[in-house]
């Protein structure tokens, strides 16, 4: 027990300081995981937070592991607690959440159902851009998503300006080039086809889950947040740290138009509806998946990927054709 244990003195120690303690010199040996992740949370009434990210929750039940290499597979929690175990958070829909109206499925290779429906769109050709590439909340494969991009004007807003006769001749020529790009814009046609397959998870109950996977989904603390720059501070703009952050086309932005858009950050927080005792046992479920589960979704998507996305993306080349 930690609080027998004369290696644990919780006096005086915050939440966050008690994780760093035991995390030292085998003190979570012979401890069961339940208990020592309830010797740093905080707790309210009707939910339970930890100080830390997803990766620094999952690396601290991987010291626990590894500090009891021998015989953890009994140590999860006390016999007898009298907590029910609670089942893996799989994805089980009966219709697509991207859209209801989608039809049809498919499974990949990696046992994975997925929605099945292609969606088209015509574009104007010289004004598609892109999103940059990043992996889809539904489908949790990489995904980049087309739009169309209407001709901007790369001045600032003439109301701001103030003097009419001073901005147009500081910004005349971009001006005529707006102008000129619109007419184009206004006349060409939506002649290229897009084609967008769904490919959102519908059931993945027979994968095996990764621990990240399982406590991502199950977390009820967003993973960031958006904040804005000290207005008073830096009169409306970003702070300098900020703007050095900046891309190229972000920094040309902002020199047109320099006040804080917002930034984000990462939540060093996750909270969930359980206590410690409860995860251990989701930790207990999903070692019983396999000889050898995933830790990380980095790790589980290593393993899956060659195949599951040549598998998803040949598919999707058929389609094109056809």
């Amino acid at each position: 027990m930690i609080d027998s244990n004369p290696l644990f003195s919780f006096h005086r120690l915050s939440p966050k300081e008690i994780m760093k303690f035991i995390l030292q010199e085998d003190r979570m040996k012979g401890v069961p995981l339940g208990e020592c992740l309830e010797s740093w949370r905080w707790g309210s009434y009707t939910t339970v937070m930890w100080e830390t990210n997803l990766k620094g929750m999952v690396s601290f039940i991987e010291s626990w592991i590894n500090q009891n290499k021998k015989g953890y597979e009994e140590l999860f929690n006390e016999k007898d607690c009298g907590y029910r175990i609670p089942n893996l958070p799989h994805i089980n829909h009966k219709e697509c959440p991207r859209d209801f109206n989608h039809n049809g499925t498919l499974t990949d290779l990696g046992g994975i159902v997925r929605c099945a429906h292609i969606s088209k769109k015509r574009l104007k050709p010289n004004f598609i851009d892109n999103y940059p590439e990043s992996i889809d909340d539904f489908s949790q494969v990489p995904k980049i998503d087309y739009f169309e991009r209407e001709p901007e004007l790369y001045a600032p807003d003439r109301a701001d300006w103030g003097d009419d006769e001073s901005y147009y001749k500081t910004f005349g020529e971009e001006i005529e080039e707006y102008k000129r790009e619109m007419e184009k814009f206004d006349e060409e046609e939506q002649t290229e086809l897009i084609t967008e397959p769904c490919y959102t998870i519908l059931s993945d109950n027979n994968s095996v889950l990764s621990l990240e996977t399982i406590l991502r989904r199950l977390n009820l603390m967003p993973e960031s947040r958006g904040i804005t720059c000290d207005l008073w501070k830096y009169d409306n703009g970003c702070s300098p740290e900020r703007i050095q952050e900046m891309t190229n086309e972000e920094k040309k932005d902002y020199a047109l138009w320099p006040h804080c858009r917002g930034h984000t950050e990462p939540v060093m927080q996750i909270e969930y509806p359980f206590d410690g005792v409860t995860m251990a046992f989701y930790v207990k479920r999903w070692h019983e998946q396999s000889s050898n589960p995933p830790l990380f979704e980095n790790e589980h998507q290593e393993k899956i990927n060659q195949r599951q996305l040549y598998s998803i993306m040949e598919r999707k080349r058929r389609l094109i054709k056809s």
